[in-house]
């Protein structure tokens, strides 16, 4: 009887789990910066809404902005890029690169 239960647990946890591994991620705007620099990344995803003045759907692409961070606490922006989103990005030392993973 115990092993029909511990059985019974075991693959009830083994299926719920794959459920949630084979849910795709959704978009979400993040920032990433390096450890030894005063720069970071955001990295906004796709929008669509309804235009209300046209009511047709408008899309805003995805993009990113590299920007340094002041003494003051003030923002500057250095670059930018859009027409891609990338759930992983990393920043160069000196903020003037960025490797994405993946498409």
């Amino acid at each position: 009887m115990r092993r029909y239960i511990y059985s019974v647990l075991f693959f009830a946890a083994m299926t719920s789990h794959n459920l949630v591994a084979d849910s795709p991620a959704q978009p979400r705007p993040f920032a990433t910066s390096h450890p030894f620099c005063s720069c970071y990344f955001v990295m906004i995803p796709e929008k669509i809404y309804l235009d209300e003045g046209t009511k047709k759907p408008t899309k805003i692409p995805a993009f990113g902005k590299a920007f340094s961070l002041n003494d003051d606490g003030s923002s500057t922006l250095m670059w930018e890029v859009s027409g891609w989103y990338s759930f992983e990005n990393y920043l160069s030392w000196d903020g003037r690169y960025l490797v994405r993973m993946g498409d």
